[in-house]
């Protein structure tokens, strides 16, 4: 790597660093509306707009490098017919800057059952990306820019001792005898809450996760082998809640793993592993955070291709035993309700082959939600 593009990676990171915190938030947001069950016989306008500037520096071997400049709009309408239950209705809309077309334009349609207070069934159009609290190594967060919606089915809970997400996301559907593969992911987490002091100041938390991504289908005249590819993580998080300068900091360690259950050796490898400690801290509106990556023969469909031992643009390029260390600094400041601004940078070092690849990126993100009117039976 040159001598000028690590100056200028290092230059971007600590002055994005300069007083930031960490458990490694990301700036790019959930845009799904809350469900609100005072909003009964209502109708609401929900506007999700994301604006952002993301320019990805890679340039090695796993992954080359790009700009993504645009936006992301999803105008929908809400109805409430009773107090636990709402339908969702409108259009997803993603469009980059420098072109004259749409790169995607999608319908919205969610239905959401309020079963309890502490959990719901989606339908439809689902919670997405950055929603599912998977680490990046599982699913990158640059997909809230390039496949911010998903369809299927979703359940989530949150409760005193744990929180849930368990879900199917559609990627791609097949009829009788077509020649492209059906395709989905599915999921599950659990982020365990062991223990709290009783200031709540102190927590000890779980995060297990468990997905898997399907590509192929029993009707399709789809060529190529069928492959079902899992993966799982295991981890564990001390944080602490402050009253000083830092508001929180955060130390823990996770454990991932990759399998491939068709066996049908598609990549070079079948099963393998990764562990990753990381820490980090809150300073007001700032975070900062570093982790250190150590895997063999790990890979992940819908994860970043920075951390896999296979190259996505090089056919020959493997690599069994992979050592990075990270470094992440991100801002974020509401400026108005339901208006966040976000900017961050993130360094991924490969230590055996002192190569820096890394990213910055700015997002500004509208998300009101407007009470049009009542509809009342008669």
């Amino acid at each position: 790597m040159s001598k000028t593009r690590l100056t200028t990676a290092a230059v971007l990171l600590l002055t994005a660093a300069a007083g930031m915190s960490a458990q490694n938030r990301s700036i790019y947001s959930d845009v799904a509306p809350a469900f609100d069950p005072t909003c009964e016989k209502k109708v609401l306008l929900h506007i999700a707009n994301q604006n952002f500037f993301r320019n990805d520096e890679y340039f090695g071997d796993y992954i080359e490098g790009y700009t993504l400049p645009g936006y992301t709009l999803e105008p929908s309408l809400i109805y409430y017919p009773t107090d636990n239950f709402s339908l969702r209705a409108g259009l997803s809309v993603v469009q980059y800057a420098g072109t004259e077309k749409y790169s995607q334009v999608l319908p919205l349609l969610t239905a959401t059952w309020q079963m309890s207070r502490a959990s719901q069934l989606i339908l439809g159009c689902l919670r997405s990306n950055t929603a599912h609290r998977l680490p990046e190594q599982l699913l990158d967060e640059e997909r809230q820019l390039t496949k911010p919606v998903e369809t299927g089915i979703e359940y989530v809970s949150n409760r005193r001792l744990y929180d849930a997400d368990i879900w199917i996301n559609w990627q791609q559907f097949i009829e009788q005898g077509d020649t492209i593969p059906e395709r989905f992911m599915a999921g599950i987490r659990f982020d365990f809450h062991l223990w709290r002091s009783d200031s709540s100041a102190w927590q000890i938390d779980m995060p297990v996760a468990v997905t898997m991504q399907h590509i192929g289908g029993q009707i399709s005249d789809y060529s190529e082998p069928m492959q079902t590819l899992s993966n799982a993580t295991a981890g564990v998080v001390v944080s602490k809640r402050c009253t000083g300068v830092v508001k929180r900091w955060h130390a823990g360690v996770h454990a991932m793993f990759y399998h491939e259950m068709t066996d049908k050796k598609v990549i070079p490898f079948a099963d393998g592993w990764a562990v990753n400690p990381e820490a980090g801290m809150e300073i007001g509106r700032f975070e900062i955070g570093a982790g250190y990556w150590k895997s063999r023969d790990f890979y992940a469909y819908n994860g970043c291709p920075l951390y896999m031992s296979v190259s996505t643009y090089k056919a020959d390029h493997y690599k069994q035993d992979r050592e990075m260390v990270t470094m992440h600094a991100n801002y974020t400041q509401e400026i108005a309700k339901s208006l966040k601004f976000g900017i961050g940078a993130k360094g991924y070092y490969d230590t055996d082959t002192s190569e820096m690849e890394y990213y910055y990126g700015l997002s500004l993100v509208f998300t009101p939600t407007i009470k049009l009117f009542e509809i009342r039976e008669k």
